[in-house]
């Protein structure tokens, strides 16, 4: 072949090349028409310890069929256990350790509701290991045992 050259093929990245430069002039463009005040952007501000309990809230309930400690929950976010703890009681009102129980008690009485499991089913879903402390913790909680809250379909009238 003298004298015929033959076209290479594009190198590795062309077509992502050709795209990154075609979107850069259509923002271009887009930006030499629009007004000053149609480009400025407000920051959303958010108060971090907020978003930390939320965080913290989150962990205690993908968590309520295992245990769960101060240490696990404040190293999810970062914090020291004492200043996690702090921040908790401070936004939501009550410690870690009793918002887990209370979180775990409402997700009883739901399972409590549906007919195919059983009371140790349900215990064990909520991170309790015995039916016992679990029933002690939902009369305190519900003023009556798990099984009285079941018959009466989580009413108090019936």
């Amino acid at each position: 072949m003298t004298g015929v050259q033959t076209c290479a093929l594009p190198i590795s990245g062309y077509s992502e090349v050709v795209s990154a430069l075609g979107a850069a002039l259509v923002l271009d463009t887009a930006r030499a028409f629009a007004l000053d005040e149609d480009l400025s952007v407000d920051p959303v501000v958010r108060d971090r310890g907020s978003v930390a309990v939320e965080t913290m809230q989150r962990h205690l309930l993908d968590n309520l069929a295992r245990p769960v400690t101060v240490r696990e929950v404040a190293a999810a976010v970062h914090l020291s256990e004492r200043h996690a703890e702090r921040l908790f009681r401070q936004v939501v009102g009550a410690s870690m350790m009793s918002t887990l129980r209370r979180l775990r008690l409402e997700f009883a009485a739901q399972l409590l509701l549906e007919p195919s499991r059983s009371i140790t089913q349900i215990a064990h879903a909520c991170g309790y290991s015995d039916v016992r402390p679990f029933s002690t913790a939902f009369k305190r909680h519900y003023g009556r045992t798990p099984g009285e809250f079941r018959r009466t379909g989580g009413t108090s009238f019936v």
